[in-house]
């Protein structure tokens, strides 16, 4: 894994709450040819949390 990939990775799990950090992932993912996962990850920022709670939360 790449020293910037696992900056992104580290800023999405300590923000959990916010989609800022997913997004521009998301971006540099597309940058890089990896179509399939940055789509993936900004389907995820689109879906409502699953607990009803409104934001998302890790653990």
């Amino acid at each position: 894994m790449t020293d910037e990939r696992e900056a992104f990775h580290a800023a999405i799990w300590q923000t959990p709450d916010d989609d800022l950090p997913r997004l521009v992932y998301a971006d540099w993912l597309d940058e890089r040819g990896e179509h399939d996962e940055a789509a993936f990850l900004r389907l995820l920022c689109c879906m409502p949390c699953a607990t009803g709670g409104g934001s998302r939360s890790v653990g």
